[in-house]
Order: structure tokens, then C-alpha cells, then sequence
């Protein structure tokens, strides 16, 4: 994996966005952050509005440095 939930979620505020989504959608592959952002990436349709947009962001911004 690219980036893991820890470099993706580096403020609170984002961390904030994505805590319940991850409860909700991916609570069993909590406390594995990497799979936890995993989990969101799998569900990003699901997701909150906050949440959506950070992940999208972040898979676009991997995408890119993958290039």
C-alpha cells in the first residue's frame, strides 16, 4: 500500500472525519490502521462526506506519485 492511514489522517480534524466511518464500516480491522484505511478505500462510496473526500484526496494523491 502506498500511504497508510497514518499518513493520511495527520491532523485530528481529518482523523475526526474518518473515526466514525471506520467504526461503522471497518471495525473489524480495527486497531491496523493500514487496514483500516484499506477497508475505507474498499467502501469510499459508503462514507461520510468528510470522510469521502479525504480518502478520495489521498488515493488521488497516490495515484499520482505512483505514476
Amino acid at each position: 500500500m502506498a500511504a497508510s492511514w497514518p499518513a493520511l489522517a495527520e491532523t485530528e480534524a481529518e482523523r475526526q472525519a474518518c473515526t466514525n466511518d471506520a467504526q461503522v464500516h471497518c471495525a473489524d480491522h480495527i486497531p491496523d490502521r493500514d487496514q483500516v484505511y484499506a477497508c475505507l478505500i474498499r467502501k469510499v462510496s459508503t462514507l461520510s462526506a468528510p470522510c469521502k473526500r479525504i480518502i478520495t484526496t489521498a488515493m488521488k494523491g497516490n495515484r499520482t506519485r505512483s505514476q
